[in-house]
């Protein structure tokens, strides 16, 4: 009996055995579980969401680009090299001689010439990053081979024109390829937007909205500078399935999972967590055009009524850390010191007596466990917080209206320069219900003539170390006098196999790469 038991454990043990090496995926293809619902389209000209800006990462290329560790540092990417004039207004680009598409045809100046032209003639949602810069398509030219110059409409801060360069609308497409697709002068959107025309590592080889998209190694791409010869997307919206099949071994990279999934998993020694800080902030917005919250006094000692450190650490474990400035950590110039500590007992004096506020959230977690824990904190302060939870449609749509009191809500930058982020939280120059500029600012409400004068400055501050004081000051003074309470910036939880190795994912979707991802178990 006990040599049968025996038999009988040994089978038992290679059967497993057996279905765990089925269930590993291949050594040279990755698979992703994430959530790509919001993956509508794949032109970068019209590219504007987290699913499309990776997919452009990955199958296109950039003038320049950004290097994991140095994110506020652009480098180049299809560019060698740059310079400006006197003026600093006119950039020119030199390209690198052995960037080539597909067809085998060099990359050249018209390329870029075409691509930034193209974007701008198509006009989708992306294209005011090119507008932030002044661009025309009467001052883009191409001047040689692999020359390629362009104007600004002023001399910016180079880190603002390099930071646009890097972004998905600046990717560079195969002109002659897409001159073959067009109809009616429609510049081949219509064909772009489930097919791909770029010169980066990967193509395009299927795409399945709401189910998977799957980027196959290019021919002439050397395996041995980019191991796998395949990446799919699966897409997974049950963080319990992404477990699962990590586990298995069915999926490499797991993006989704919260914290208790995550502390279960990592259980397994097969596993091995690795937090990513993005480029995303958690804020709550105060409308000014509340009697109350019009006054500077009551907004900074609202910002010591909230238990930052125990909202990060308990709802929020593993997604964010505690961030109070407006411009996220590891971009240009931004701050990471932490002035508000919760101390609700330090009272908002008479003026805020009674004070009663109504905070917009989207009707799910995490959000709305964030709000209950905000109003448990206010409080303390002696605040009545009523939350008003509804769809992400319906909470935007107020936000964006101005018809709320306060709103808890979450931001991502669109480059990796901190001139969006500054604006979007300080320009507000026509207050009126009518504006055509509707920043975050406007939204609020609210006019700071000193902050955005400081906002036009750094914007054209072309000394590094004179900007970054700009900055530094900007969000300082903000923090006194500003309509916004910054608390959390986002981490993205991924878990991944331990074979899987050289994945340095980057603050935002343009900065997920794969090409110098590798297993190591085989």
């Amino acid at each position: 009996m006990g040599s049968s038991r025996s038999m009988a454990l040994m089978a038992s043990g290679l059967l497993m055995a057996m279905a765990s090496a089925q269930a590993a995926t291949p050594a040279d293809v990755l698979v992703v579980a994430s959530q790509i619902d919001d993956l509508s389209t794949l032109d970068p000209a019209e590219i504007f969401e987290y699913s499309g800006a990776e997919f452009t990462a990955n199958v296109y290329e950039r003038l320049v680009v950004y290097r994991p560790g140095a994110w506020d540092k652009p480098v180049g990417g299809l560019a060698r090299s740059w310079r400006t004039d006197e003026t600093g207004r006119l950039w020119h680009f030199t390209l690198r001689e052995d960037a080539r598409f597909p067809s085998g045809r060099a990359v050249e100046g018209e390329d870029v010439a075409y691509s930034l032209g193209r974007a701008l003639a198509l006009a989708k949602a992306p294209v005011g990053l090119l507008r932030q810069i002044g661009l025309k398509a009467d001052t883009i030219r191409a001047t040689g081979l692999r020359e390629f110059e362009f104007e600004t409409d002023r001399a910016y801060a180079p880190g603002i024109v390099l930071g646009v360069l890097a972004s998905s609308v600046a990717s560079v497409l195969d002109r002659q390829r897409l001159q073959a697709q067009e109809r009616d002068g429609d510049w081949g959107h219509a064909w772009l937007r489930r097919a791909e025309a770029g010169s980066g590592p990967y193509r395009l080889l299927s795409w399945r909205p709401n189910e998977r998209l799957t980027l196959e190694r290019r021919d002439g791409v050397d395996p041995t500078q980019v191991a796998m010869r395949r990446v799919v997307l699966r897409h997974m919206p049950e963080p319990a399935s992404q477990r699962l099949l990590i586990e298995q071994g069915d999926v490499d990279i797991a993006r989704n999972m919260g914290s208790d999934l995550i502390k279960g998993a990592l259980a397994n020694p097969a596993l091995r967590f690795q937090p990513t800080k993005k480029a995303s902030l958690w804020f709550m917005a105060l409308n000014t055009r509340h009697s109350i919250l019009s006054q500077p006094e009551i907004r900074r000692a609202l910002r010591s009524a909230i238990d930052y450190d125990g909202i990060a650490s308990g709802l929020l474990n593993g997604r964010a850390v505690v961030h109070q400035s407006i411009l996220p950590a590891g971009l240009f110039g931004a701050l990471d010191d932490l002035p508000f500590r919760f101390a609700p007992d330090l009272g908002l004096g008479a003026g805020a007596a009674g004070l009663r506020l109504a905070i917009d959230v989207r009707a799910q977690a995490p959000a709305l466990d964030v709000a209950q824990a905000i109003q448990a904190n206010l409080a303390k302060a002696g605040i009545a917080v009523e939350l008003r939870p509804a769809d992400a449609k319906q909470v935007l749509t107020r936000f964006r209206e101005r018809r709320y009191e306060a709103f808890l809500g979450r931001w991502a930058s669109d480059t990796l320069d901190p001139q969006t982020d500054a604006e979007a939280f300080t320009r507000n120059p026509d207050n009126q219900d009518g504006a055509s500029l509707r920043t975050l600012a406007w939204r609020t409400a609210w006019q700071s003539p000193e902050l955005e004068a400081m906002v036009d400055a750094a914007a054209v501050e072309r000394d590094d170390a004179r900007r970054a004081e700009i900055l530094g000051e900007l969000q300082r003074r903000h923090r006194e006098i500003g309509p916004f309470i910054m608390m959390f910036q986002e981490t993205e939880p991924y878990v991944l196999r331990r074979d899987v190795v050289g994945f340095e994912p980057g603050p935002t979707p343009d900065t997920i790469v794969y090409a110098h991802v590798r297993k190591s178990r085989r």
